[in-house]
């Protein structure tokens, strides 16, 4: 008899056990924040559009995906949108579509645009942190691939690529661009951004952080004045409207075929029309520098090099073709304890994964004293490929006293 109490006591405590353990387990959850995939699509999907472009010469019109990442401000790809002549955004939850008043901001390198429309205000989606991310990890995207609106998938993390992309299992097709990645907090974790149609599963996303600080850098700058007769953003100190930045970009195209043929005089006209239309494009300051360079012009080439550099992003803004290059080594020939050179063959250095070249670049800018050293340092520790960053204390240490 007190063997079959001792058994049923036993039982009733291993019953408790198991519903206090899960009871607590339930209440971790809820207080860790996790979201099954029907919550998440629930809290995403108000917060996501399909954007339509249309463009000049041609019939059809093309799908992306956008989502809110301000009340008013749209982010999605910026190939959804480039040479666009006009844009419409949709709610995929609703019928009615909203045309979108104004490009703000560009990155062409991460591929990001910002995009604000009016009448229409809604909740943005938070952006989470990609620092704790690991292989494995759940993610969700939301897109409208093909045209199917509103499509919810599920998929892990496969892998972590160099700039800022996160290799993911979830589908990305096309019209898919531009769609959030969601952890399992349904935070954005990411954008969608490409995929590689020769492999199976080979799908892209941009890291949140990138697009997070991309979206601070062009808020900050952006003011959105109307004046009567001129499009918003278009007033000298904000970012160009849509249609400005098309001009402009068309008119550096223009200055580039002068600059190959070495016509730098027209180069030099092709670049000043293009900072009038846009006068924050770091882009055309850096090619106009170079023309200046090419006619010797060199305290006029230096002036068009700062106004360039103190737009910030020279990592990303900073043409690196073999003209461009060839333009930096005369410069820092010419003038080999120049700051804004040294800083220049750096960043090239860097994009074309000559490391150890730009860490002496870094160096060389300590030894001046220059304020742009912590600038290329930065770009080192978030562009290098694979490089050991211990290799800057050996250098610091051979440095001249």
């Amino acid at each position: 008899m007190p063997k079959k109490r001792t058994f049923t006591f036993l039982a009733v405590i291993s019953v408790l056990l198991a519903v206090f353990v899960g009871a607590r387990g339930q209440t971790h959850n809820a207080r860790s924040g996790i979201l099954t995939a029907r919550q998440i699509a629930k809290k995403t999907l108000p917060s996501v559009v399909v954007l339509f472009t249309e463009r000049a010469g041609r019939s059809t019109v093309s799908i992306g995906t956008g989502f809110f990442i301000d009340t008013n401000v749209i982010a999605t790809n910026y190939h959804v949108v480039q040479n666009a002549t006009r844009i419409s955004a949709k709610l995929i939850i609703q019928k009615q579509t909203f045309n979108i008043s104004e490009l703000i901001g560009v990155d062409k390198e991460r591929d990001f645009a910002l995009l604000r429309v009016d009448g229409l205000r809604l909740r943005p989606l938070p952006l989470g942190n990609t620092k704790h991310l690991a292989i494995g990890d759940e993610v969700y995207v939301v897109g409208n691939p093909e045209g199917w609106e509103g499509t919810f998938s599920q998929g892990i993390i496969s892998g972590f690529r160099r700039d800022s992309y996160i290799q993911i299992t979830a589908p990305i097709s096309h019209g898919s661009s531009g769609g959030p990645v969601l952890n399992n907090l349904g935070e954005v974790i990411g954008m969608a951004t490409a995929v590689v149609r020769e492999g199976q599963n080979l799908n892209f996303a941009i890291s949140s952080s990138a697009l997070g600080a991309f979206h601070k850098r062009v808020m900050r700058n952006y003011i959105p004045v109307v004046r009567a007769g001129v499009p918003p953003g278009v007033q000298p100190g904000s970012l160009p409207s849509f249609d400005e930045f098309l001009i402009s970009e068309s008119l550096i195209s223009r200055g580039n075929q002068y600059y190959r043929r070495k016509i730098y005089a027209k180069a030099v006209q092709e670049y000043k029309a293009a900072i009038r239309h846009s006068p924050d494009s770091p882009d055309a300051y850096y090619r106009l520098g170079n023309s200046y360079l090419r006619m010797s012009r060199n305290l006029d080439a230096m002036t068009a090099y700062k106004t360039a550099i103190a737009f910030g992003k020279v990592y990303h803004s900073i043409p690196d073709d073999n003209e461009a290059i060839q333009a930096y080594q005369i410069l820092f020939g010419a003038n080999p304890r120049s700051d804004i050179a040294t800083l220049l063959l750096g960043e090239a250095h860097l994009k074309k994964c000559e490391n150890k070249s730009a860490l002496q670049k870094y160096v060389a800018l300590r030894n001046l004293k220059s304020t742009y050293a912590d600038l290329l340092h930065q770009d080192i520790e978030l562009h290098s490929c694979e490089l050991d960053l211990t290799g800057v204390d050996e250098l610091l240490r051979k440095r001249p006293k």
